[in-house]
């Protein structure tokens, strides 16, 4: 009996031992198998988070990111991982009628002698009041590279780049180039854009 009680307390155990290495099997799977970049993944999220929140939030509310790993590479004593960025975001919140290109499209269609381009104005005004203010993403695609000591990011050596469209193929520049400033601010407000990457 004392027997029996035995082999199945040992079945047991290396049922739930199999499960455990089938979660954490699949857990390396998702985080890319490799232990080194999975402990690592959320600093990297952390870091491109707060590089976009010091960048962006003066000019925007942002209201969410999401993160895909599309590459990643340990290598020796580096790190390196291609992160798809996206930002949902939104101009702060301001009556639209107050707004410089707003104001501006209502006057040309108020102005507009022409019935057929009045028309035209109008709906154009109109859709920037609908449109103002509303919630909207842009996407981003970083490279992250990093040093790495003891397994662990060297915060220091830390470099972030932004991946541009080139004619002979995609390059990668310092991500501060993204950034907005308030001549590229100003200038998109005033032509209706809420936001470049210039």
């Amino acid at each position: 009996m004392l027997g029996i009680v035995f082999c199945c307390l040992f079945l047991v155990g290396c049922a739930s031992q199999s499960q455990n290495q089938k979660t954490a099997d699949n857990s390396a799977a998702k985080e890319g198998a490799n232990p080194v970049y999975a402990a690592n993944e959320d600093v990297i999220k952390n870091y491109i988070a707060d590089f976009l929140t010091k960048g962006y939030s003066k000019y925007y509310i942002i209201n969410s990111m999401k993160f895909e790993f599309r590459q990643n590479k340990v290598q020796g004593s580096t790190i390196e991982a291609i992160v798809f960025t996206s930002m949902n975001f939104n101009v702060p919140p301001k009556d639209p009628e107050t707004v410089p290109f707003i104001k501006e499209a209502k006057e040309k269609a108020q102005n507009e002698t022409n019935p057929e381009r009045k028309k035209i104005r109008q709906k154009e005004y109109q859709t920037y009041v609908s449109e103002y203010g509303k919630p909207q993403d842009i996407n981003f695609v970083f490279k992250f590279t990093a040093n790495l000591v003891n397994g662990k990011i060297k915060e220091e050596s830390i470099q972030l780049f932004a991946e541009q469209d080139a004619e002979n193929g995609v390059t990668y520049t310092p991500a501060d180039d993204i950034l907005p400033n308030e001549h590229t601010f100003r200038k998109n407000i005033k032509s209706g854009l809420p936001l470049s990457i210039e």
